[in-house]
């Protein structure tokens, strides 16, 4: 049955076609509703296949739900200064203690077909490398545009920067699991040493490319090793510099001792200065390491940007030497994406943000 009153909230909203810019805070609270409504009702597993026979990885979950209430109210907190850290820290601890998700033993497993349905994987754009099933061109706009050795050996286009490839720990077993210096395509076309550097290779397909452009990895987007960093960050900002520790190191200790059978140079406990600003420039490293090439990143300087201006601005300065490629003035309105002209000319109440 239809509960009369939802069904006119939900006419009411249909009723301004065109709404303005003023919205954020409105459209906000409807996500949160949404969520929290999704979250109570969803399951928090699904059974391998559906009623039909048909493979259910890829759907939603309550896991799901409540990791995009966290990183919500994270954004909120952090970019529009709401200080939500409390609602952020609980619906990742949600996530955390809900004994459904987990780390793997092995950092680079998280990725690899063989692998897929691993209990890390809270949420992912599904792939099956199988032409007429769920292969997805929306890979596409999560992965580095070059995230293997493909057909054509098409290398170059997609590289950390010297900063970031410098930047990891000594011996962090992200940095030898994630990336390829190297290496023959699924044509037969080899390469002894990328001119370029290092490309990213955890999206690690099993041909090897060779049957470009259908893929079997998974898209990630949301791993339960970012819960645990959320609720880290969002416990440093709540004052609790213990608490964030105990879960940074969590990240750390996978990260630095790979399968676990590893001896490492660096520690995998923090060691560092406890004071709010020291933990949460470790949290941000950690997470630029732990989710690199996943869409992450950029969302990170610019939140932090908010409260800390010239963040975003010394970051693409300091560690990016193709963010004045184009123009020698890196203009603060390139934070915000532009509006595209067909949903302009679609809404006469919308004008484009400032600067395009």
């Amino acid at each position: 049955p239809i509960d009369p009153s939802m069904l006119a909230k939900s006419i009411g909203t249909l009723t301004d076609l065109h709404p303005d810019q003023d919205l954020p805070a409105t459209l906000h609270q409807a996500v949160i509703t949404d969520l929290t409504e999704a979250e109570a009702d969803l399951p928090a597993k699904w059974p391998s296949t559906d009623i039909f026979g048909l493979p259910t990885q890829g759907r939603l979950t309550k896991g799901a739900a409540q990791m995009a209430l966290a990183d919500l109210y994270l954004w909120r907190s952090s970019f529009l200064v709401k200080n939500e850290w409390q609602q952020a820290s609980d619906w990742a601890k949600k996530v955390i203690d809900s004994g459904v998700w987990s780390l793997n033993d092995d950092y680079f497993r998280t990725f690899l077909p063989a692998y897929k349905g691993n209990p890390e994987m809270i949420f992912m754009i599904p792939n099956t490398g199988k032409e007429g099933r769920t292969s997805s061109p929306w890979q596409l706009f999560y992965y580095p545009r070059d995230w293997g050795i493909d057909q054509w050996g098409g290398w170059g286009l997609i590289h950390p920067t010297g900063w970031f490839d410098s930047s990891y720990a000594a011996g962090d077993y992200r940095k030898e699991a994630g990336y390829i210096s190297g290496g023959c395509s699924g044509g037969g076309m080899c390469v002894a040493r990328f001119a370029d550097g290092p490309m990213p290779w955890k999206y690690r397909k099993s041909d090897n490319g060779a049957n470009w452009p259908l893929g079997d990895v998974d898209a990630p987007l949301y791993r339960y090793a970012e819960a645990i960093l959320i609720y880290a960050e969002a416990q440093n900002e709540l004052g609790n510099a213990a608490e964030a520790v105990t879960y940074l190191n969590k990240i750390r200790e996978r990260a630095r001792k790979g399968t676990g059978a590893e001896s490492r140079a660096e520690p995998a406990n923090y060691l560092g200065p406890t004071d709010q600003l020291s933990l949460r420039n470790a949290i941000f490293m950690e997470r630029a390491w732990e989710l690199a090439f996943e869409g992450k990143r950029w969302f990170d300087i610019v939140r932090r940007d908010t409260r800390e201006p010239g963040y975003w601005l010394t970051s693409l300065e300091q560690h990016d030497p193709n963010a004045k490629s184009v123009n020698p003035v890196i203009s603060p309105h390139k934070k915000r994406f532009p509006i595209p002209q067909t949903q302009i000319n679609a809404n006469p109440s919308l004008t484009q943000n400032p600067g395009y």
